[in-house]
């Protein structure tokens, strides 16, 4: 029996929507009947709330993305603040 299918079980535990492509999982339930620091030690002891997962292409792309416009920025700004062939020059050694 896997952990979800062990926390389906627990009577105060009302939905659980597990996305496995998206990595998420979202667990509604009874606050009166179990609190927030046991659900939470109970998936800590399943390993369910560290993070594994590699970068995804998309991640690796908007990172690279964001890396290469700030520097694209940064470059124009440069530029008219000290003028064109100065900042080539910064920025060859950035």
């Amino acid at each position: 029996m896997n952990l979800l299918e062990q926390l389906e079980e627990i009577d105060a535990i009302n939905k659980i929507t597990y996305r496995k492509h998206a990595g998420s999982v979202a667990i509604h339930f009874d606050d009166k009947e179990l609190d927030c620091e046991s659900l939470i030690e109970i998936l800590e002891s399943h390993n369910w709330m560290q993070s594994t997962h590699k970068p995804s292409f998309i991640e690796n792309a908007a990172i690279s993305g964001t890396k290469t416009l700030a520097k694209s920025i940064a470059g124009i700004a440069l530029s008219r603040l000290v003028g064109p062939s100065i900042s080539r020059a910064i920025l060859n050694f950035a």
